[in-house]
């Protein structure tokens, strides 16, 4: 209930338009059966795993279905002669059910972390289940056996998986390798090769998001922030307009969508987009830069400064701009000078 609460003033509920309800309980009905197969064996686990949406197959639907129709009827066939068999599925069923999307909170089709709480069910099956088998005949044998198999392979899975957790690249890049259409991934991806300059490869993963979640906003400003650096202009100018299309108050969207113009040849229409950028937020300094330094290419040195002097009102520690503040100085002091020899 709180979940939902916080989750829904946030905007992160999704409506039943977006997710219809029998899309929810199919994806619903497949997680539970991969759940549990994650739990038995943890590999190709995901920091994120995307919600397919009405991708999902009804074969999956359908055989997900039949498995845990059959479990559920083997544990109530033997609930007198095991009953904690049924005391644990119907607490992994039970304690599964706010965090299955009937409720749609984000846009994960599951995550590892709801697992918590419905292990303790299952582990309630395994644990009674070694008690029963133990007093049988070489029962002993057969439970320390299994004990130790199972504690040596799922230590060695878990070890490989915990791998994958040695920086934010590995991590997703894994969820990348591991899940389809996780647009999630490729964003995150993106940026980590973005940064570390790999620009080529950050334009893949970005291009990739784009095509899994094309409402997704903030990857088409990234997507125009890379080309822009691999000087691509013409190429990065429609995603920062996306962008702006999406959240005209995007200052720094605004300002790089203008330098993009500056680039093209088109300096009106990026002079609308730097005025655009100190109106919808005025302490940032760089609209005032970018305007100073268009009309210095321009030779209008006095309107330039008054341009420059505002981003140093926003921006006054910012050496680089008190730098081409004293070069404006200089090239105006060059033209008084000139101008005064002229008369």
């Amino acid at each position: 209930v709180v979940t939902y609460h916080v989750q829904q003033e946030a905007g992160a509920v999704s409506t039943f338009d977006r997710l219809p309800l029998e899309v929810r309980l199919g994806n619903a009905i497949v997680s539970y059966l991969q759940y549990l197969g994650k739990t038995f064996w943890p590999t190709d686990l995901a920091v994120f795993y995307p919600h397919t949406g009405d991708a999902l197959s009804m074969t999956s639907v359908i055989v997900a279905g039949l498995a845990l129709g059959g479990i559920t009827t083997f544990v109530l066939h033997r609930i007198k002669r095991s009953p904690y068999l049924a005391v644990g599925w119907f607490w992994y069923l039970g304690t599964l059910v706010p965090v299955l999307g009937i409720v749609q909170v984000g846009a994960q089709a599951m995550a590892d972390r709801y697992m918590y709480l419905p292990m303790v069910g299952l582990t309630i099956m395994l644990g009674w289940l070694a008690v029963d088998l133990a007093a049988r005949p070489l029962g002993r044998r057969i439970v320390g056996v299994a004990f130790v198999v199972a504690v040596v392979s799922m230590t060695a899975v878990s070890m490989k998986q915990v791998g994958y957790w040695y920086n934010t690249a590995t991590l997703f890049q894994h969820a990348v390798d591991v899940t389809e259409r996780n647009w999630v991934a490729h964003y995150n991806v993106g940026l980590i090769y973005a940064k570390e300059g790999r620009l080529e490869e950050a334009v893949e993963h970005y291009t990739r998001t784009i095509e899994f979640a094309p409402r997704f906003t903030p990857v088409y400003y990234e997507l125009g922030s890379v080309l822009q650096r691999m000087g691509k202009h013409e190429e990065a100018i429609p995603y920062f307009r996306i962008s702006i299309e999406r959240d005209s108050a995007f200052a720094k969207a605004q300002v790089d969508l203008g330098v993009s113009l500056v680039h093209v040849g088109k300096v009106e229409d990026a002079l609308r987009h730097f005025e655009a950028a100190y109106r919808f937020s005025r302490w940032y300094g760089e609209p005032h830069r970018m305007v100073g330094m268009v009309l210095v290419e321009r030779g209008e040195y006095d309107e330039a400064m008054k341009y420059f002097r505002r981003a140093l009102d926003a921006s006054p520690q910012d050496s680089l701009l008190r730098s081409e503040v004293q070069r404006l100085q200089g090239l105006m002091n060059k033209r008084d000078k000139t101008t005064i020899k002229t008369q």
